[in-house]
């Protein structure tokens, strides 16, 4: 299971990368496009379904690297037991709200699936996409660290 997730991420930032020239070749484009006096309508909504699956994919990768803000100051100053205790309790808390992240996203994507963009008409569910699926791909992350440090195989 480790060995698939490993390989998502590695998926995950050859997206990463080919969304960040996907947005800035398509945001150059445009400028150069209305500095000549011609707009390209479609460009705004590239652009902004790439970014929204570049942020997502962005903090699903923070979140495996271990990027986002910690108290391991904190579970420094404890005893073993306590910081895995206290880590095993933040961990418990994240995975309530990536749940609540899924879930609320998963619904949200029902609901909106079947607009269509203005200008791509494509379904919008393709933007609100990003949500459930990094939090799902979060909340399995944050799982095996839960237990992994349940089994004290992580070192605090």
């Amino acid at each position: 299971m480790k060995k698939a997730i490993d390989n998502m991420y590695k998926v995950m930032d050859i997206g990463m990368i080919i969304l960040s020239i996907t947005l800035v070749g398509v945001v150059f484009i445009n400028i150069i496009a209305r500095r000549i006096g011609m707009s390209m309508t479609w460009t705004d909504e590239v652009s902004r379904l790439a970014f929204v699956w570049l942020a997502m994919f962005a903090a699903a990768i923070a979140h495996n690297k271990g990027m986002h803000p910690a108290f391991t100051m904190l579970a420094e100053k404890l005893t073993a037991k306590n910081a895995r205790i206290l880590i095993l309790g933040i961990n418990l808390i994240i995975m309530i709200f990536l749940g609540f992240l899924l879930v609320g996203g998963i619904e949200y994507l029902i609901q909106t699936y079947n607009q269509k963009t203005s200008i791509l008409r494509i379904s919008v569910g393709w933007k609100y996409m990003a949500v459930p699926f990094t939090g799902a791909v979060m909340l399995i992350e944050t799982i095996l660290q839960t237990v992994s440090v349940w089994n004290e195989k992580k070192k605090i």
